[in-house]
């Protein structure tokens, strides 16, 4: 999915070659239907993948439908919106430290610079 961009939706997860059940076994539980999408950004790039795992067995016979990766594609884009904001926030934050330490470097180098004048 990360790959490809493609949406993988399995009705049987184990039996498809592509599912690794190493959580499974690690964790006891059993993994039956799967569904996993891309995440993407504006520019729709892929920068996430994200998967919902055994639709309750008692709505379509335990299986996702189209309607359910319509719901979830649209769930994911605001996932994908999140995700960007928060990179856009990291990004300013850096830069905000980055500029507060040349300020005070300036700061100092003026400081200095006027002592010099003064004596």
């Amino acid at each position: 999915v990360a790959e490809t961009g493609e949406v993988v939706n399995l009705q049987i997860a184990c039996e498809d070659p592509r599912f690794d059940d190493e959580v499974d076994r690690i964790t006891g539980y059993h993994t039956e239907s799967l569904l996993c999408m891309p995440v993407r950004n504006a520019y729709d790039e892929i920068i996430a993948v994200a998967q919902v795992i055994n639709k309750n067995p008692d709505k379509d016979d335990g299986h996702f439908t189209d309607k359910d990766e319509k719901l979830f594609e649209t769930y994911l884009q605001f996932v994908g919106i999140a995700i960007t904001n928060a990179q856009i926030v990291e990004t300013s934050r850096q830069e905000y430290d980055r500029n507060r330490n040349l300020l005070e470097v300036v700061h100092d180098l003026f400081e200095e610079q006027t002592s010099l004048e003064k004596v």
